[in-house]
């Protein structure tokens, strides 16, 4: 049986942490703060230290998804136009941060909605839910090529969103 220990505080500050996501090793937890008066990521260590943060754009940004070997986070950046208030209205996209160097890259490209990224376990794919007039699944290489649309229900008033991908055996 699992063994349970007591909370810890790793964060301590007057702003905002939230959308917690622990490393695959678990030696790290990346998050959302808006410390800095806006939503950025930010790295903590399993035991608190070593608070660092991983992207500095003035446009917020949410919605991690770590890569499986723990080295980029994929997540959402309204820094091309997308109100984070309006989901699926403007040109929201879809980054990746490179957890050593800061890099950020932008992957997804497209001019729609771009949100809800999901690596794959093997890390040769990253699930997003694209939305134009309504949602609908696409998935990506973690550089960005090869996006497809999933087969879903491709009409207006259906959406299709927030991919999770199926635990292998």
């Amino acid at each position: 049986s699992p063994r349970a220990s007591p909370p810890s505080r790793l964060t301590d500050n007057p702003a905002a942490d939230y959308q917690p996501l622990w490393s695959p090793d678990g030696s790290q937890l990346a998050f959302v703060s808006e410390l800095d008066s806006n939503s950025n990521l930010y790295l903590v260590g399993a035991d608190g230290a070593g608070l660092r943060r991983l992207t500095s754009d003035p446009a917020p940004e949410e919605n991690l998804s770590w890569a499986p070997d723990g080295k980029h986070v994929a997540y959402v950046s309204y820094r091309d136009g997308a109100d984070p208030l309006a989901i699926g209205i403007g040109n929201a996209e879809i980054y990746t941060v490179e957890i050593a160097t800061g890099q950020t890259v932008n992957i997804s490209q497209n001019s729609a909605w771009d949100g809800d990224p999901a690596w794959s376990r093997d890390g040769n794919w990253i699930a997003f839910t694209r939305r134009t007039d309504h949602g609908d699944l696409w998935v990506m290489r973690p550089d960005g090529s090869g996006q497809a649309m999933l087969p879903g229900e491709p009409t207006p008033g259906f959406n299709d969103c927030c991919p999770v991908w199926r635990p292998l055996p």
